[in-house]
């Protein structure tokens, strides 16, 4: 065990690299101990359900979805089955 876990002059407490195993800890964190992502970038897409429209691939979406707000469509738009009433 020696050299497993370090104590600095302040306190500081450092568990050696590759000493905690993800076995070891596999349902022992609570999902409320996690922080909330805040920044882009941080979870690849493979790693995402895919119910998530991805902003970046192209994918199909198969459930209907209700836009709030304004639409922009760039470069061509391409309907299947019941064309909107506007067109």
């Amino acid at each position: 065990m020696s050299g497993d876990v370090t104590i600095d002059n302040t306190g500081a407490t450092a568990i050696g690299s590759a000493k905690v195993t993800s076995a070891m800890l596999a349902g022992s964190i609570a999902d409320s101990k996690f922080n909330q992502l805040t920044s882009t970038g941080k979870v690849a897409d493979s790693a995402l359900s895919t119910n998530v429209d991805l902003a970046n691939a192209s994918q199909i979406i198969s459930g209907i979805k209700t836009f709030t707000s304004t639409v922009t469509v760039t470069g061509n738009a391409f309907f299947s089955g019941r064309f909107p009433h506007w067109l």
